[in-house]
C-alpha cells in the first residue's frame, strides 16, 4: 500500500502535515504558525506558590500563566540531576549499574514514598527543572513534570530512568534480543536512562551510536544552560513541526515526502541526508496547480474530521460524543443486514467499526477516557476476535493506549494520552444559538477553509476567478485581514476574486464559487 506524507504550507497562518495510505487519511498534524508552543520544552521554573490541600505546586516558567507540577510528577532525585559540572553523572541508580534491567518503555524515575507531601518535595523560592507535558487549555496552565524526556531519531534519553529499555511497541522477540545486544555493546554511560523507540527497528548497531551521541551532546548543552542560567527561563525549546514530523512519523515503508515548498523541501532532504542518506530521493516538490490537500482528496477527509457520525462501507456508522469527562463512541447497524443470524451480522459491522475508530481515535487525537459501544455480540469467540483486532489498529498509535477486555455488553474501555492539540478546541466554539448546547466552526477556521477553496478554484483551468459569498464577520475579516492575501493570489493566477456580503447568511453557509465567464458561475460544493 502506498505510503504518503503530504506537508502544506502555502497558508501563512498555519503549517499541515497528512499522512496518507492509499488515499486515506491516516493521520493529520496541524501548527498555528508564529503561536506560542509549550509541549515538550523544557524550564527552569520557580516555584511561586505550593498547595498541600491538592499536593501540587504552581512555577513561574516566565510565559504568560504559571505551570502545574503535581506530586505524581516529581521525581526523587529531580534535585540532583543538574547538580555538578559533569552533565554524565546523575545520581547512581539504588541497583548498581543501569539499575533493573526490565526492557519497558514505560518505566519511569524513582517517585517519592507515598507518604510524603509535596512540601518534603518542592519548596516555595525554589528553581525546578520541569518539562511541559499538556499545553494550556482554557484557563489551566500547562502541565508539568520533573521526568525529562529528550527524544532524539531512534532513541529517548530519559536522564530520571537510570536503565535502557526497549519500546514496548517493538514486540518481534528476536528483534528485541538484538536490540538489547546492541545497546549492551554501546554501553550507555551509568546512571542515564534510554529508550529504543519503534523507529530504531532493524537500525544497526552505527545508527544508534549516532542519536546515542548526539543525545548526549543536547543533554550536555542542557545541564550547562541550567546551571549558568537563573529561573524562570525556556533552557531547551521542541524542534518546529516539520523536523517533529520528520523525526517521528517518517520510516522506511514511506513512499514519498511531497512539500509545496522548496525550502522546507530542503529542510526535509537535509534532515535524511543525516538519519536516512538511502531516503533523500523520497523528497519531492509538488508543482501541481491544484492546492497538494486537494489534489490527494485530503481536504474533504479533514472536514470530515468535524462530523459527529462517520459512515461506513456496508451501510453502518460510528457516532463520536465528547463530554467534559469522557469520549463516547458508538457502534450502529444502520440499514446493514447479513443474511442468516444476527450475532453474523453484528460481529462484520464490529469488525469494520474497529479500524474505523483506531483512524478517528488517533485522527481527532481524542484523549483521556474512552468508551466503544460495539454491537452486542453473544459469542465469546467473536468478541474476544473483536478485541485482538482493536488491540492490533491501536499499535499504529504513537499514543500511550491502555484498552481494557471486551464486556458482556459490548463495551471496550480504554485510556489514551493526548499528544496534539485538540481541533475540537482549537476549531470549534460554543454555538451562540443555541445556548452552547452545539458548536460551530470558528472564523479563523472558516477564513482558512475559504481561502484553501479560492487557491482550489484558480487552479481550475476553466475559471476565470473565484466569488467568496461570506456572512458579514467572515467577510469583514477578509476584507481587514487578508487584503494583502487575496491581492497576493490574485496576481500569482491572474484572476479575479469577488468578496460578496450577504448578511442573511449564517457564517458557516460562507461559501466560495467559480466564475467561469462573466456573471455565470459554478458553485463549490461546501460542507457545513
Amino acid at each position: 500500500m502506498a505510503k504518503t506524507i503530504l506537508i502544506s504550507l502555502t497558508e501563512p497562518e498555519v503549517s499541515r502535515i497528512a499522512v496518507v495510505q492509499d488515499r486515506v487519511l491516516q493521520e493529520f498534524y496541524f501548527e498555528h504558525n508564529g503561536q506560542a508552543k509549550h509541549v515538550n520544552n523544557i524550564y527552569k521554573g520557580r516555584v511561586v506558590n505550593v498547595e498541600p490541600s491538592i499536593d501540587a505546586a504552581f512555577l513561574d516558567l516566565g510565559q504568560d500563566r504559571n505551570g502545574f507540577l503535581h506530586e505524581s510528577d516529581v521525581m526523587d532525585d529531580h534535585k540532583q540531576l543538574f547538580v555538578g559540572e559533569d552533565a554524565m553523572e546523575p545520581p547512581p541508580s539504588p541497583n548498581g549499574r543501569n539499575g533493573s534491567q526490565k526492557e519497558e518503555a514505560s518505566s519511569h524515575g524513582r517517585r517519592r514514598p507515598k507518604h510524603r507531601s509535596i512540601n518534603g518535595l518542592i519548596s516555595k523560592g525554589q528553581d525546578v527543572v520541569v518539562q511541559v507535558t499538556k499545553d494550556s487549555i482554557g484557563n489551566k496552565g500547562p502541565t508539568l513534570s520533573t521526568n525529562i524526556s529528550i527524544p532524539g531519531r531512534y532513541l529517548v534519553l530519559m536522564p530520571s530512568l537510570h536503565r535502557w529499555g526497549i519500546s514496548r511497541k517493538i514486540d518481534d522477540e528476536n528483534e528485541r534480543k538484538r536490540l538489547k545486544s546492541v545497546m549492551s555493546e554501546l554501553d550507555p554511560p551509568e546512571g542515564m536512562g534510554f529508550i529504543v523507540r519503534t523507529a530504531g527497528t532493524d537500525k544497526t548497531k552505527s545508527d544508534l551510536a549516532k542519536d546515542l551521541r548526539y543525545l548526549l551532546k543536547l543533554w550536555k548543552v542542557i545541564h550547562k544552560r541550567v546551571n549558568n542560567t537563573r529561573g524562570p527561563s525556556l533552557i531547551y525549546q521542541e524542534s518546529d513541526l516539520v523536523t517533529r514530523i520528520m523525526r517521528d512519523t517518517f520510516t522506511p515503508d514511506v513512499d514519498e515526502i511531497l512539500v509545496d515548498s522548496d525550502s522546507v523541501a530542503k529542510k526535509c532532504t537535509d534532515f535524511l541526508k543525516i538519519f536516512s542518506p538511502r531516503s533523500q530521493s523520497k523528497v519531492k516538490v509538488f508543482r501541481g496547480r491544484k492546492p497538494i490537500f486537494y489534489q490527494y482528496e485530503v481536504e474533504e477527509q479533514i472536514e470530515g474530521m468535524f462530523e459527529r457520525k462517520i459512515p461506513l462501507k456496508s451501510g453502518g456508522s460510528i457516532v463520536i460524543d465528547q463530554t467534559e469527562a469522557l469520549v463516547a463512541i458508538d457502534v450502529n447497524s444502520g440499514k446493514y443486514k447479513q443474511e442468516g443470524q444476527l450475532e453474523d451480522t453484528a460481529f462484520s459491522i464490529n469488525m469494520e467499526a474497529v479500524l474505523e475508530i483506531a483512524r478517528q481515535i488517533r485522527l481527532r487525537d481524542l484523549g483521556g477516557v474512552i468508551i466503544n459501544d460495539f454491537i452486542d455480540m453473544r459469542d465469546e469467540a467473536h468478541r474476544k476476535e473483536v478485541f485482538r483486532a482493536f488491540k492490533l489498529a491501536l499499535k499504529d498509535d504513537r499514543a500511550r493506549t491502555k484498552p481494557l477486555p471486551i464486556s458482556q455488553l459490548g463495551i471496550i474501555e480504554m485510556t489514551r494520552q493526548r499528544v496534539w492539540p485538540n481541533m475540537d478546541r482549537t476549531f470549534l466554539r460554543p454555538c451562540s444559538h443555541c445556548g452552547g448546547q452545539g458548536v460551530v466552526k470558528t472564523e479563523d477556521y472558516l477564513v482558512g477553509f475559504l481561502l484553501r477553496q479560492v487557491r482550489y478554484v484558480l487552479g481550475t483551468p476553466r475559471s476565470h476567478g473565484a466569488e467568496i459569498v461570506a456572512a458579514v464577520g467572515v467577510a469583514e475579516r477578509l476584507h481587514n485581514e487578508k487584503r494583502r492575501v487575496l491581492a497576493d493570489l490574485e496576481s500569482e493566477s491572474g484572476k479575479v476574486i469577488r468578496v460578496v456580503i450577504n448578511p442573511r447568511l449564517r457564517e458557516t453557509d460562507s461559501h466560495v464559487a467559480s466564475i467561469l465567464s462573466e456573471g455565470r458561475r459554478a458553485p463549490v460544493q461546501r460542507k457545513r
